[in-house]
């Protein structure tokens, strides 16, 4: 599985985190995503064969308020 590890600006609570999971989980292409509150960051990954597609949960997030930076990625 390729990951990427996206640190997310906007959540102000655990439901934010709710509502980033569910926006990641919605883009074609992500396979699993896991959302910290605490640590602002998503861990999101994409099948072997394909490249996390980071420009399209970015624009996915920004229609919903948050922004997100990748920070770590592993493809």
């Amino acid at each position: 599985m390729n990951r990427a590890v996206l640190a997310i600006e906007g959540m102000t609570c655990e439901g934010c985190a709710t509502t980033v999971a569910e926006t990641i989980k919605r883009v074609d292409g992500v396979i699993a995503v896991e959302v910290n509150y605490g640590t602002k960051q998503a861990t999101i990954g994409a099948k072997a064969c394909c490249p996390v597609p980071i420009a399209e949960i970015k624009s996915a997030l920004a229609k919903v308020g948050y922004a997100g930076e990748p920070i770590d990625s592993t493809d």
